[in-house]
């Protein structure tokens, strides 16, 4: 996987042709929800069940210290993807899946 930025925010990630691509994948957006609609908008995608948009109302500067970013900025984009894979917070629509016996 790789990481887009709010100055390219598609151009590195590629989420929307992954989506289209890959019939069984599902794919979460973060950042700022009016550069990321604008974006899809552009590439003529639009969001639905397997192509989320997850508002994050904060940026983490390329200069900035992670963890500083992590700490302080609990709305940033990273820290909203982090809490999007954490087990401990799953999302709504998830569940935790119970091994076969």
């Amino acid at each position: 996987m790789s990481w887009g930025a709010i100055t390219a925010p598609m151009s590195r990630s590629g989420g929307d042709q992954l989506s289209a691509r890959h019939p069984d994948l599902n794919v979460i957006l973060v950042g700022p929800q009016d550069i990321v609609a604008a974006e899809l908008k552009a590439r003529r995608a639009t969001p639905g069940p397997r192509l989320i948009v997850r508002h994050a109302s904060q940026v983490v500067a390329m200069d900035e210290a992670p963890a500083l970013a992590l700490r302080g900025k609990k709305d940033s984009s990273m820290r909203v993807a982090i809490d999007l894979v954490n087990p401990a917070k799953p999302m709504p629509a998830c569940r935790q899946a119970t091994p076969a016996p």
